[in-house]
């Protein structure tokens, strides 16, 4: 699935904002940000099954560019404090308008 690091950014940030459970550890985002590209491209003959190399670098960066933005931020609480858990920032929302979701 060629897809861009800013369509998987928009889908990632409509996981985190509007899902009824926001996923908090990174794989979880990562299956289901492909889970939606997978529904997006259901009904296209060429859809992949399981992700590409592509997809998988497309995922790392964008996860790192949610920290560096200050949308998100390791760790869940003092149990969870590092990574691969992560919540949203307490800035997250003021960072993100302006930016589809």
């Amino acid at each position: 699935m060629k897809t861009t690091k800013a369509e998987i950014r928009k889908i990632a940030l409509d996981l985190l904002f509007n899902a009824e459970e926001p996923p908090t550890q990174k794989d979880h985002l990562d299956d289901r940000i492909l889970e939606e590209l997978k529904r997006r491209n259901a009904d296209k003959q060429h859809a992949e099954e399981g992700s590409s190399e592509y997809d998988w670098q497309m995922f790392n960066e964008l996860f790192w560019d949610l920290i560096l933005d200050r949308i998100i931020t390791p760790g869940i609480d003092a149990i969870h404090p590092a990574l691969p858990n992560f919540r949203l920032h307490s800035e997250a929302r003021e960072k993100s308008k302006g930016e589809a979701r």
